[in-house]
């Protein structure tokens, strides 16, 4: 029988628990399954849930632990001492805290797990901020330059320690944003905007320009939507602000040299994580680093920089002297002095081989030399020469001498100096040959005489410009036509001549040229002496130098009015007869109709009446495109733009062709079950052109087929025949008006109209158009349509040096082979190829390489609108570059390959250009070069 002095009482769970109630440590008890079935109230107000939304739940759904499942962990091990967890508590706020278990069984045996929490959560965050700390100096020690330092900060704080964060330094007039960082680069775009329109206000007391003027930190904790309402009027501005998603913010001084230089600004976006006063201290110590290593990388790029000025200086000092060496060793400039006391003349061995005189160290009397010049311009240069000496100044004259019977021009320039010894006057100089600049001189002044003869007689209205488009020479027959003055016309200029409804496009037109130092070519009104504009077509060539810059424009403007005149009555013509016709054709149709049903369709004259109602089918149809090609001409032709299933327009339109064939079936893959913006009407009119087009051109076939689907965003349809083909040499001509494809089936009557709708339809709606053909096998006619009303050409990743990544062309550079690879995708138009051209340009030059190999096997489709800047801007920037060898791998579209071709001549200046069908013999080729 056990002795009941010494006998422990069984545990008893509630009275453990009426202990723990009022205990100022967080404890609770979890049962064998790991669900709390206790919490005091320590517990609940660190993790900050009420006792209903915490007990019964498992407690792995308020703590965790590195070291695995924490639930297993507490169970497994009799006792746990000092564990560390994360504690998960309300509104997603994580807290740290080292945990201690006892288990316990009572006399039920009912066995509980009890968790003793200390909350460390201000330790751990002192802890992690330090070694934070220590890790932002080390990066900031390692900067030495401006731009990198500010790199690494903001790579340090966003998003670790703020979300927002920014650096302003003050100037003369107020503070220049150093850096403004997030995460997202379009909250960047937007948040500069802002910033640009509600800069820093120095005379305010609060926030930025609070602490610039005090010198002290701002802190604001916890940011409230009553807050921000309170402190901001401006409904626009409120909403602006919202933006920023303001939850607490920090803004601490920057000081150098104990003088306030700037502030830097933390903002915590995030719900529920506000800044304390342990961030502050952080924020006000990094901030002092930051200053530091910002004035470090400043020092830096000083030393830096006054290095380079130096070694320049250098550099030009030893081109100077090479220039000065060259210059006196070609023959064409000289030396000499002129000692004044002495009345003597000394000049080196250039001059004596210039001047045909014999050379002597000693000098000679300064006659030998004056008795050369040209008699008119002699008393000239003795004139100069005295001046400059009797008031010690500048010499400078031209003039000519006559040697071994040859005029020639000289530059002569000296200084008078006074000798160190006994104060005589030295007249000091050098003597130039410039008889070729005269003779280029003379041979321009001729030729500008034979431009202003031929200006002042020919018809025509002329102007030339400087380099940067600006006029700076009319003929007089604009004065004719305007009734103005030359300076009268000078003072307006001639934008105020052109008619208000062409002026806006017109300047457009012009401003693409001067930028590009492209050529001119434009069709305006311009308003003549008596009010009245007459239709001018202006063109401007530029005229470039060596280097292929723009020196200026030539222009002719040549008027047209009658020409214009006649084209629109023409067009009006085409438009009334086509209106009239269609009266008398649909009376003449019903009449055909009539007589088909009266008619026995075994009767011989059936036969005649059904092939003239189908030539009257056809004479209707070309009445519609003659009046839809004048609509295209006068600008008139309309789009109503509605949304539609692309697929059942697709239906639509082929359903309407079937009823007129019975000699071919029209097979549908549809896969195009999306909403298009655009104009149904229309773009049915281009299915149906091209089906009608592949009916006709297949005589002999029975069916034609017809695909849509969607690839890259675009919706691409491509019509199918099994017929006569076209040649390669027409492919280009289709689109051009009322051409007729020349084939030996020469039966297939018709104009090209329908065609040119089709092309100006496809256009319109951003899109594009190819074809591929083979003669005797058929032809597949494409078009694209963008989804979003343009194509989109994404930018996916790049380093801005070596390489760049995106949805339409990947380029980078290749260290074993220093050529460019590029591989351009998809389908391309002048937007992709300009932009694509562009990086590659940029990369060629920061890699300095000289080759390229352009593989365009994945590209689709017709990107011929970007031929003319390819080949006129590209090339020439991509010459001046460096590039020599240009390796060019074909498409398989047969569009592509011709805008390819179009784009370069075989030999371009100093750039030899090279087609491939293979990638493998394109790199052979480039590896050779």
């Amino acid at each position: 029988m056990l002795d009941q002095k010494n006998k422990r009482p069984p545990f008893d769970h509630t009275a453990y628990r009426d202990f723990l109630d009022d205990g100022v440590i967080g404890a609770a008890a979890i049962d064998d399954k790991g669900i709390i079935v206790y919490a005091n109230q320590a517990e609940l107000q660190l993790t900050g849930y009420s006792s209903e939304e915490y007990i019964g739940k498992p407690l792995s759904a308020f703590y965790s632990s590195e070291k695995g499942n924490i639930i297993k962990l507490l169970q497994e091990q009799q006792e746990t001492n000092n564990l560390e967890v994360c504690v998960i508590c309300k509104n997603n706020i994580d807290r740290w805290a080292i945990l201690t278990t006892r288990h316990f069984t009572d006399a039920d045996n009912l066995t509980c797990t009890y968790i003793f929490n200390r909350d460390v959560t201000q330790y751990k965050k002192n802890e992690d901020l330090l070694w934070y700390l220590n890790t932002a100096v080390e990066e900031l020690a390692q900067a030495r330059d401006t731009h990198t330092a500010l790199q690494k900060i903001s790579k340090l704080i966003v998003p670790k320690f703020a979300n927002w964060f920014t650096i302003d330094v003050l100037n003369n007039n107020g503070t220049d944003l150093l850096i403004l960082a997030h995460e997202d680069p379009e909250a960047v775009n937007w948040a500069h905007s802002y910033r640009k329109n509600n800069p820093i206000d120095l005379n305010s007391d609060r926030g930025a320009g609070g602490v610039i003027k005090t010198g002290k930190p701002s802190f604001v904790p916890v940011i409230t939507d009553e807050m921000i309402k309170s402190a901001i009027s401006d409904p626009e501005k409120l909403k602006e602000i919202e933006k920023i998603g303001l939850q607490s913010v920090i803004t601490v001084p920057m000081f150098s040299k104990n003088v306030i230089k700037g502030v830097i600004t933390f903002i915590s976006s995030i719900p529920g994580k506000y800044y304390d006063e342990t961030d502050l201290r952080f924020a006000q110590n990094l901030a002092n680093h930051i200053a530091l290593a910002l004035d470090n990388a400043r020092l830096n790029e000083a030393a830096i920089a006054e290095i380079q000025n130096r070694r320049q200086i250098e550099e030009t000092l030893k081109l100077t002297q090479a220039q000065l060496r060259s210059a006196l060793s070609s023959g064409l400039v000289g030396t000499w002095t002129l000692d004044t006391q002495k009345n003597t003349l000394y000049f080196d061995e250039s001059i004596s081989k210039m001047f045909g005189v014999p050379y002597s160290p000693e000098g000679c009397d300064p006659v030998l030399l004056r008795q050369l010049v040209n008699v008119d311009d002699m008393n000239v240069a003795d004139r100069l020469r005295n001046k400059a000496i009797a008031e010690q100044g500048v010499y400078e004259t031209e003039y000519r001498i006559t040697v071994n019977g040859i005029n020639k021009w000289f530059f002569v320039r000296g200084k008078t100096e006074l000798s160190n010894q006994n104060n005589e006057k030295l007249l000091t100089g050098v003597v130039v040959d410039i008889t070729d600049r005269k003779r280029a001189e003379e041979a321009l002044k001729q030729s500008e005489d034979v431009f202003k003869l031929i200006a002042e007689t020919i018809p025509q209205k002329l102007f030339v410009t400087d380099k940067t488009g600006q006029i700076n020479y009319y003929n007089p027959q604009w004065e004719e036509f305007t009734g103005y003055s030359i300076d009268k016309i000078k003072e307006l200029t001639l934008t105020h001549f052109i008619h208000p409804d062409d002026l806006q496009n017109n300047l457009e037109a012009w401003f693409a040229v001067v930028e590009n130092g492209d050529d001119f070519q434009y069709e305006h009104r311009l308003r003549q002496k008596d009010g009245e504009y007459r239709w001018h077509l202006t063109r401007a060539l530029s005229l470039k130098d060596d280097q292929g810059r723009v020196v200026k424009w030539i222009g002719s403007i040549t008027d047209i009015h009658d020409q214009k005149l006649k084209e629109q009555k023409k067009d009006e013509f085409i438009s009334i007869a086509s209106h009239e016709l269609r009266t008398p054709l649909t009376t003449v149709k019903a009449f055909f109709q009539l007589a088909k049903k009266l008619i026995d369709t075994t009767d011989r004259s059936f036969i005649f009446i059904d092939k003239a109602g189908k030539q009257l089918d056809r004479l209707e149809k070309l009445i519609a495109d003659l009046l839809d090609v004048s609509k295209i001409n006068a600008g008139k032709m309309v789009y109503n733009t509605e949304a539609f299933n692309f697929d059942e327009a697709l239906a639509e339109a082929v359903e309407s062709v079937q009823h007129i064939t019975d000699d071919h079936r029209i097979i549908v893959h549809a896969n195009a079950n999306v909403s298009f913006k655009g104009d149904k009407l229309r773009v049915e009119q281009v299915i149906n052109n091209f089906l009608t087009n592949a009916i006709k051109y297949s005589p002999d076939a029975d069916q034609i087929i017809i695909r849509s689907f969607v690839q890259e965003n675009n919706i691409i349809v491509s019509v199918q025949d099994f017929g006569i083909g076209i040649a390669g040499e027409n492919l280009n001509d289709l689109f051009e008006r009322f051409y007729r494809v020349d084939n030996t089936a020469m039966r297939f009557q018709g104009l090209g109209l329908g065609l040119f709708i089709a092309a100006e339809i496809i256009k319109r709606h951003n899109g594009s158009f190819w074809i591929e053909s083979k003669p005797g096998e058929g032809s597949t006619f494409y078009f694209l349509l963008p989804i979003n009303g343009k194509q989109d050409f994404l930018d996916i990743d790049t380093d801005n040096k070596t390489y760049y990544k995106g949805n339409f062309v990947s380029i980078s550079y290749n260290k074993h082979t220093k050529w460019l690879d590029v591989d351009w995708k998809g389908y391309q138009n002048l937007e992709s190829v300009k932009k694509g051209c562009l990086i590659m340009l940029d990369l060629l030059r920061k890699n300095q390489c000289k080759k390229v190999l352009n593989d365009n096997t994945h590209v689709l489709g017709n990107w011929s609108e970007a031929v003319d800047w390819g080949s006129s801007v590209w090339f020439p920037e991509m010459e001046k570059a460096g590039l020599e060898y240009f390796a060019w791998v074909y498409s398989p579209s047969t569009f592509s390959r011709m805008a390819a071709e179009k784009s370069v001549d075989i030999n371009m200046g100093k750039i030899t250009a090279q087609f491939f069908v293979d990638t493998k013999e394109a790199a052979v080729w480039l590896k050779n070069k």
